[in-house]
C-alpha cells in the first residue's frame, strides 16, 4: 500500500515514468483519498501509456497494488507532483423546489407557504445566499430557516452553515414574498473538495 499527502489546499498529480504488468492479474488500485476506503480514481493494468496523469480531488492519494505473483514483467515507476488546488466555482445553485412548508392549525394539515434559496460560492469562498419564502395562509405566518451542507466526493458531509433565519407574515398582512441575503466564509481547506451541495429549508410555527 503507498500513500501520498501533500498539505492543505495542495492537490497531488501523477505522471505514469513506465508501466507494464501482467494484464489482468497484476493490477495497481488508486483511490482519491488517505485510505482504500476513498473513491477509486482508476485501476491500470497492463501497459499504460508514458506520461499518462491522475490528479486527486483533495491533498493525499492512495495506491494497492495487487499481483498474482506468477508471470513477472518490467513493472512500474510513477512520479508524483504537488500544485495549488483549484477553486471550484459555483456560480449559481439553486434549492430543487420551491420547498413546501407545512404546519398543524387547529388540528388540520395545512399548507403554510413555500421557500426558495439560491447560492453562489466566489474564488475567494465566500457563500452568498439568498432565501426567499412566501406564506400561502391569508392569516398564518412562519419563521423558515436556511442552511447549506458541503459534500465530498464521498458523500460525506465536509461543512454546514449556520441557519440563516426569515419571517413570514400571512399573505393579509405582508401581501408578497419575504426576501433574506446572506454570506459566510468557507474555509480554504474545504473548498477544493467541493463535490455537491446540499440546501435545506425547515419551518417552525411563528
Amino acid at each position: 500500500m503507498y500513500e501520498v499527502t501533500v498539505p492543505l489546499g495542495f492537490t497531488i498529480l501523477l505522471t505514469v515514468n513506465l508501466f507494464i504488468t501482467e494484464l489482468n492479474n497484476d493490477k495497481l488500485y488508486i483511490y482519491d483519498g488517505s485510505n482504500a476506503a476513498s473513491p477509486l480514481l482508476a485501476v491500470w493494468s497492463g501497459s499504460v501509456a508514458v506520461g499518462k496523469q491522475l490528479k486527486s480531488t483533495g491533498n493525499s492519494l492512495t495506491a494497492n497494488f495487487v499481483t498474482d505473483d506468477f508471470n513477472n514483467q518490467i513493472g512500474f515507476s510513477i512520479s508524483y507532483s504537488q500544485s495549488k488546488a483549484t477553486v471550484q466555482l459555483f456560480p449559481l445553485i439553486q434549492s430543487e423546489g420551491p420547498t413546501t412548508m407545512y404546519g398543524d392549525a387547529w388540528n388540520e394539515y395545512m399548507e403554510l407557504g413555500w421557500m426558495q434559496t439560491s447560492i453562489s460560492i466566489n474564488k475567494n469562498g465566500i457563500l452568498n445566499g439568498t432565501t426567499i419564502a412566501q406564506s400561502t395562509s391569508e392569516l398564518l405566518g412562519f419563521r423558515g430557516y436556511a442552511f447549506v451542507i458541503l459534500l465530498d466526493a464521498s458523500g460525506k458531509s465536509i461543512w454546514r452553515s449556520t441557519e440563516h433565519s426569515i419571517g413570514v407574515k400571512g399573505k393579509l398582512f405582508s401581501g408578497d414574498k419575504s426576501e433574506k441575503i446572506w454570506n459566510e466564509q468557507i474555509p480554504p481547506s474545504v473548498l477544493p473538495n467541493i463535490h455537491r451541495i446540499s440546501i435545506t429549508h425547515e419551518r417552525r410555527p411563528d
